[in-house]
């Protein structure tokens, strides 16, 4: 079994607890699947995840692995959007080598197991990072049977980018990073498919990370390499590859979206169903942010008051460190820095907020996707 319980109330038990097998339903009568692991999710973020599926599909399953026990918030969010919350504490997983990887890496043998668990019960499953993933149209409605992958970033190839070439070779050797450095980079956070193919690729990144050999090169990431040598060895069935142009899974760390009125579009001008690593756009987090955020909380304007703040650009690159902190938006960044003595700026990339001790502006770094705020 997977899970510690498919109810958002269930108590925590060993991950490979045995569950009862779901008798096979006719093909006709299977479900959709939408399965992640959100583990250290803040409210926002699920609610983004979990909200914007329900509003373009309302009958897919959504199964969740989160932490154990759940946050009251998160509790309301799960019961809101009929989430099934699996529950789980990383010190039960099994084996119990997996407890010590990052959990890019170890979801993939729990959703494995949850899966082969209920394969009978679904039809078709999306495999999407949760907690910087947004649906702006129901994915279902675009494929059928295959496995569906993604371009990453498209300016390079994986032997030309430093992460995912690394990420190979530590993990698969030199021989097979010269097998597939001038391939595309494939992004290992959304894919989907119908349930065999979705099984068998999740069978074959289980394996590979259950090996001794992937303990040497584990680390944050390194999920996607497994992903890139499954998908340029074709060692998935029925595998289709779409680019940023043509696909309906917008990966916003490419640049290659189109954004127009706060929705995402390919190089096709098609809106895209999905839309991955919107934290990458601080815009449309924060509109995203302010449609599925269902409980009061103060706006990003609120929070800034007293602050000039400036899209697009570095203002204290390398300059004035005073302490780096995780952050959900510039509106998070600007209460850090209210809240930190000696902080009168900031920088924020990603979702990594860069607090200042000084707020001369020198130098303008264009930088896209980064801001900068000052009192």
């Amino acid at each position: 079994g997977a899970g510690a319980g498919a109810g958002a109330g269930a108590a925590a038990a060993p991950i490979s607890a045995p569950r009862t097998e779901v008798l096979p339903p006719e093909w006709g009568q299977r479900k959709d699947l939408v399965v992640g692991l959100g583990t250290g999710i803040s409210p926002e973020n699920l609610a983004v995840f979990c909200g914007s599926l329900r509003a373009v599909s309302p009958s897919a399953a959504l199964v969740l692995y989160l932490d154990s026990p759940l946050p009251e918030l998160h509790r309301r969010i799960v019961e809101r959007y009929d989430v099934t919350a699996l529950e789980f504490s990383v010190s039960l997983i099994e084996p119990a080598f997996l407890r010590k990887y990052h959990p890019s890496n170890y979801r993939w043998p729990l959703i494995h197991r949850y899966l082969k668990d209920h394969a009978n019960a679904y039809r078709r499953v999306v495999l999407a990072d949760v907690r910087d993933t947004m649906f702006q149209a129901d994915p279902f409605e675009r494929f059928d049977r295959g496995f569906f992958a993604f371009h990453g970033v498209e300016s390079r190839t994986i032997g030309q980018c430093g992460w995912n070439g690394g990420w190979v070779q530590d993990c698969f050797g030199r021989t097979v990073l010269q097998q597939v450095q001038s391939e595309a980079i494939i992004c290992s956070g959304v894919s989907m498919g119908s349930t065999d193919e979705v099984l068998a690729y999740l069978g074959e990144m289980q394996r590979t990370m259950e090996t001794k050999e992937f303990a040497t090169c584990e680390r944050n990431g390194v999920d996607q390499g497994v992903h890139n040598v499954l998908v340029h060895t074709k060692r998935i069935p029925n595998l289709k590859v779409f680019s940023q142009s043509n696909g309906w899974v917008a990966n916003l760390q490419a640049q290659r979206a189109r954004i127009h009125g706060g929705q995402v579009f390919n190089r096709q001008d098609e809106l895209v169903a999905v839309v991955h690593q919107y934290d990458r756009r601080r815009d449309l987090q924060s509109a995203y942010f302010d449609t599925f955020v269902f409980w009061p909380r103060k706006t990003d304007g609120e929070l800034c008051a007293g602050y000039t703040v400036e899209e697009g650009v570095d203002l204290f690159k390398g300059r004035c460190d005073l302490t780096v902190t995780g952050s959900q938006g510039t509106g998070e960044c600007c209460a850090k820095c209210t809240a930190t003595p000696g902080c009168k700026a900031f920088s924020i990339a990603g979702s990594q907020c860069f607090l200042k001790n000084c707020n001369t502006v020198t130098t303008r770094s264009p930088m896209p996707g980064v801001a900068s705020g000052f009192k």
